[in-house]
């Protein structure tokens, strides 16, 4: 059974909006830790059908790699991901959010599935400061349009303005 407020909905009927207010209530309600976030990637997830994989990395400057917080999808071997490697690896060092139309044709590409398609990595800054990304993978190619975009962002840009507050 998956509650209503969580079925996934057709991608031409997806409500934008609704979406944004849920995940903005989510960050907003409580301590930004760990389970609030994992909540904000189960309703992607569940609730835009193109959304098949969706978590969050943190950033470890020190070691120059990547540390998965939490996800919502099939489990994944790149629970650390070294900056530069793969898509989430130049979203590390570019610091710059990457739209991948479709996986197979990159070179620098690390599978977490065969069914991947293509894959949004989009960074998460707290002021000036790169501190995690969101990661997106569908098992469609080319699904990520202008509203997703927008609603990727909006939502990171939450995050990070939350961040220096973060518990985890």
């Amino acid at each position: 059974y998956i509650h209503p407020l969580f079925q996934r909905i057709r991608g031409d009927m997806i409500q934008w909006k609704k979406i944004e207010q849920q995940a903005n209530e989510m960050i907003s309600a409580a301590a930004l830790d760990k389970s609030a976030l994992q909540k904000v990637c189960s309703m992607l997830q569940q609730t835009v059908a193109h959304y098949d994989w969706v978590g969050i990395y943190t950033m470890d400057p020190e070691e120059r790699r990547l540390d998965l917080l939490c996800f919502e999808g099939l489990p994944t071997e790149h629970t650390s991901i070294p900056y530069g490697k793969g898509i989430c690896g130049q979203v590390a060092e570019s610091g710059e959010a990457l739209f991948v139309d479709d996986v197979r044709l990159e070179d620098n590409y690390i599978s977490c599935n065969v069914l991947v398609r293509s894959e949004v990595v989009y960074p998460i800054f707290s002021g000036d400061r790169l501190v995690a990304q969101l990661d997106i993978d569908s098992n469609k190619t080319a699904p990520f349009g202008p509203e997703d975009r927008k609603l990727i962002g909006r939502i990171c840009e939450q995050i990070g303005e939350k961040w220096p507050l973060a518990d985890f």
